[in-house]
């Protein structure tokens, strides 16, 4: 077992020092995805976040998970502080809480960046793509790409027809912290008849 806490030890250390040396750019990203803004006021703030973190799709979860969870038992093991199961017990809770907690606070981190660099109006006209069904009268979700993040909104639309999942939308408007969508080849369509309309009228004042 003493090869087993050095092995992650090691591991673990070794991924920290690496997310380090490269200030967290090329590692230690979410793997799950978007961040989650549906919440865009800070009363939904909290639900936010906490909706969004998913700690064991976290790289940074399991880089400080091994890390304690080899110190811890290689301190004591090692220097035969403690038995083998209470070893092994204090081990892997520390190793939890460790990652839990990095995780949860560089989420959190990430998420308030996100949230202070981006506000509604900036959702409006950008092209997204739904992730749940969206209906009039219900809510489902779209993830859009915004100042190089992919930040995922609650949605709802005014359309007739339901939009389902993977289906191309545009957000049109944002009411509070939901974003209104539509089709995108027909939110295009009536962008296209509105400047041709004013045009053709021109064209017959002539």
């Amino acid at each position: 077992m003493f090869l087993a806490y050095v092995f992650s030890l090691v591991v673990g250390g070794a991924f920290l020092a690496v997310s380090s040396i490269f200030g967290g750019k090329d590692v230690g990203h979410d793997v799950g995805g978007g961040h989650d803004l549906h919440s865009m006021d800070s009363a939904h703030h909290g639900a936010a976040v906490e909706a969004s973190w998913v700690p064991f799709l976290s790289l940074q979860f399991w880089m400080f998970a091994f890390a304690f969870f080899g110190l811890t038992g290689t301190v004591l093991e090692g220097l035969g502080l403690a038995g083998g199961l209470v070893t092994a017990g204090t081990a892997i809770g520390l190793g939890l809480g460790a990652g839990l907690s990095a995780s949860y606070a560089l989420h959190r981190l990430k998420h308030d960046k996100v949230e202070s660099n981006v506000g509604a109006s900036d959702f409006i006209g950008r092209n997204a793509t739904a992730l749940l069904p969206i209906a009039k009268g219900q809510t489902g979700k779209v993830r859009v790409q915004i100042k190089g993040q992919l930040v995922d909104l609650t949605a709802t639309t005014e359309d007739d027809d339901a939009i389902g999942a993977k289906d191309e939308v545009m957000v049109i408007e944002m009411r509070e912290h939901i974003a209104v969508v539509e089709r995108r080849d027909r939110a295009e369509g009536e962008a296209v008849a509105a400047v041709a309309t004013p045009r053709r009228q021109n064209e017959g004042g002539k």
